[in-house]
């Protein structure tokens, strides 16, 4: 989402300034007495005075915009997860603050737990802003719980993560071959 908010933000201030540097062109030719530049006022005009509030295309519009307007804030309002999180090295000093990126850590432990034998596949999310959950699905059998849950809590201990960690594991049985 911040890429989207970036891009979101260039867009428009771009169309802020152009549409601001417009109006002032056109301020300048009515101070000026000429008539506007490019924009037909007086057919505008009589076209915006004209139209009744109720005209289907209007009210089309204006229900268009609301819903935009009320997606965007929905969007803006939603909690997104953190892209970077937390760690406390055991190294580091109390007053400096470290990071880890959330996709990276993600992928670092689903290889931790893939590398076990007899894991076909493992997916990780991490959440959390200040104490980290983790959520592991792996393609394995029952018997390599204990074996996944070392190896995510043995990466877990090498990434810094602050104590305590909620790991939940969830484990599906492995498709067999025919």
């Amino acid at each position: 989402m911040r890429a989207f908010n970036r891009i979101a933000t260039l867009v428009l201030s771009l169309v802020l300034i152009a549409g601001g540097l417009f109006i002032a062109v056109q301020a300048v030719l009515a101070a000026l007495r000429h008539a506007p530049w490019l924009l037909p006022l007086r057919r505008w005009h009589a076209a915006l005075t004209s139209t009744p509030l109720g005209d289907r295309l209007a009210v089309i519009l204006m229900g268009a915009v609301g819903l935009l307007g009320l997606a965007l804030l929905i969007a803006e309002l939603r909690p997104w997860r953190p892209s970077r999180l937390p760690v406390h090295p055991a190294t580091a000093d109390a007053g400096s603050e470290w990071w880890v990126l959330r996709r990276p850590a993600e992928r670092l432990l689903a290889d931790a737990a893939a590398r076990i034998p007899g894991v076909n596949s493992a997916r990780v999310r991490l959440r959390g802003r200040h104490r980290w959950k983790v959520d592991v699905l792996a393609e394995a059998r029952d018997e390599d719980r204990t074996e996944i849950a070392e190896a995510i809590d043995g990466e877990l201990d090498r990434l810094a993560a602050p104590a305590p960690v909620r790991v939940r594991l969830r484990l599906r049985s492995p498709r067999r071959v025919a």
